[in-house]
C-alpha cells in the first residue's frame, strides 16, 4: 500500500511552506480535495485526469474546496463531455449537504440539466469497500457539530481525518497511525492538540505520524525534532510517500 501526502498542513497553510492535508492512496484514491488541490497536484506531478476516486471526510473547504476544480477539469477535458468522471466516495450522512454546496458552486454550464453532485462525479455512498487489494473502512470522528470521518485501511492503517478527540478505541490494533495534530498552546476545540497526544503510551506514539498542522513560529525542522524527541514516529512533510 502506498500513501502519498500531497500536503500535510491545516486549512491556513501558505503554499510556500505546505499544502492542505490531502493524500493519494495507491495512486487512485484521493483522501479529501481541498482548495489548494490544483497547486498540490502540480507540485507532486500528478495529472488531474488520473484521479479515479475521491473520498470526502467532511464539509470544510480545506477538504472539499477543490471539488469544483476536479469536476470541471475532468468534465470539460473529455470528449464526449463528461466521459472521464472521478468516483466520489461520500458517507451517506454528508450527501445532502454536499449536494447543496456543489449545486451552488458548480451551476455554471449551458446544460442546465446537469445536477452537480452526479453530473460531474459518479457518486457512491459507502461505509466499507475494497479497491484492488486495499480494504477501506469508514469511521466517524468528533471534529465539529457536523459529521466527520476517517479511514482504516486493511484493518491496520488509521488516517484520522480531522478530530478533536482521541480515538483510543482504535490505536492498539493499528500498525501505523496518521493523526490530526494542532501545535498551538490554546484549546481550540476543533483538532487534537500535541500535548494531548503526547500523553499517550509510548507504544502508541511510536507508530504515529502527525499531520494537519501549522508551523506557527517554528520551522519544520524544529517541529520535527520536537515530535521525534517525544517518541512519535514522525511529522509528515508535503510530498512524503509511505509504503506500508
Amino acid at each position: 500500500m502506498k500513501i502519498q501526502f500531497l500536503g500535510s498542513g491545516s486549512a491556513f497553510v501558505r503554499a510556500s511552506e505546505n499544502y492542505q492535508s490531502n493524500m493519494l492512496i495507491n495512486n487512485e484514491v484521493l483522501f479529501d480535495c481541498g482548495t489548494t488541490i490544483n497547486e498540490s497536484l502540480n507540485y507532486n506531478n500528478i495529472d488531474v485526469n488520473d484521479l479515479k476516486y475521491i473520498f470526502t471526510s467532511h464539509l470544510h473547504a480545506d477538504h472539499i474546496g477543490g471539488l469544483e476544480y476536479i469536476g470541471f477539469s475532468k468534465y470539460f477535458s473529455s470528449f464526449p463531455l463528461g466521459q472521464n468522471k472521478s468516483k466520489l466516495l461520500v458517507p451517506k450522512a454528508l450527501e445532502s449537504d454536499l449536494k447543496a454546496y456543489l449545486d451552488i458552486t458548480m451551476d455554471n454550464t449551458p446544460d442546465t440539466n446537469i445536477e452537480a453532485l452526479r453530473g460531474y462525479f459518479e457518486c457512491l455512498n459507502i461505509d466499507e469497500m475494497a479497491i484492488e487489494d486495499t480494504k477501506y473502512k469508514i469511521i466517524e470522528t468528533d471534529h465539529t457539530n457536523k459529521k466527520s470521518y476517517g479511514l482504516i485501511l486493511n484493518n491496520s492503517v488509521l488516517i484520522t481525518g480531522d478530530t478533536r478527540s482521541l480515538l483510543n478505541d482504535y490505536y492498539d490494533d493499528m500498525e501505523v497511525i496518521f493523526h490530526d495534530c494542532e501545535f498551538a498552546n490554546y484549546k481550540n476545540g476543533v483538532h487534537t492538540q500535541f500535548h494531548e497526544l503526547n500523553e499517550l503510551d509510548i507504544n502508541i506514539k511510536s507508530k504515529m505520524y502527525l499531520y494537519h498542522y501549522q508551523l506557527g513560529d517554528y520551522t519544520y525542522s524544529e517541529l520535527e525534532y520536537l515530535v521525534l524527541s517525544q517518541g512519535f514516529k514522525g511529522l509528515v512533510k508535503r510530498g512524503q510517500e509511505f509504503i506500508i
